[in-house]
């Protein structure tokens, strides 16, 4: 094959990937590794690790088992709610402002049984907040508070009127 031409579809694939917002770091033949870069975070993808490199932290989420993940480590130090649960994906939205706190959302599995004796397995949702710096995870929350926001800095906003500090939180 032409050197040239080699040149020109490897400068349309990087230039593809680049609009896309996505590098594809390593590619193996079971196994794809993509580093996205849209924002101050990265983000670097595996079959069954996610890492966020902020520009203070690097937050890994990893033992992934169906949808959720058993481990999620600040830099190396692993955090451990409260609750025996997993972990949600997190995503770029879940960081504050300041990248100091992050929301994570936990899943916590029990088995019950029906009047038939049966065995259900039941799941009850929450999401807890990590300040990031001192490596500690808060209680506990379920209802609406999980579904709020990050608005300026390290305010957690559900509503106009409901809207709290991380000395709320914490």
């Amino acid at each position: 094959m032409n050197y040239k031409l080699v040149v020109i579809i490897f400068l349309c694939l990087m230039l593809a990937c680049k609009e896309q917002g996505k590098h594809v770091i390593n590619e193996q033949p079971n196994s794809r590794i993509e580093k996205i870069t849209e924002t101050p975070i990265d983000v670097i993808k595996t079959d069954s690790t996610v890492s966020f490199k902020t520009k203070n932290f690097q937050i890994t989420l990893k033992d992934k088992v169906n949808d959720y993940y058993n481990t999620l480590l600040i830099d190396e130090t692993p955090v451990q709610p409260s609750i025996d649960g997993v972990f949600d994906l997190i995503g770029i939205e879940d960081f504050s402002k300041s990248q100091l706190f992050l929301k994570v959302n936990l899943v916590s599995r029990f088995q019950s049984t029906s009047n038939g004796n049966k065995q259900i397995i039941e799941e009850s949702f929450y999401c807890s907040f990590i300040d990031l710096s001192n490596k500690i995870i808060s209680s506990e929350f379920n209802g609406e508070i999980c579904g709020g926001q990050w608005a300026e800095q390290d305010l957690w906003t559900v509503t106009e009127d409901s809207t709290y500090t991380m000395n709320d939180i914490f």
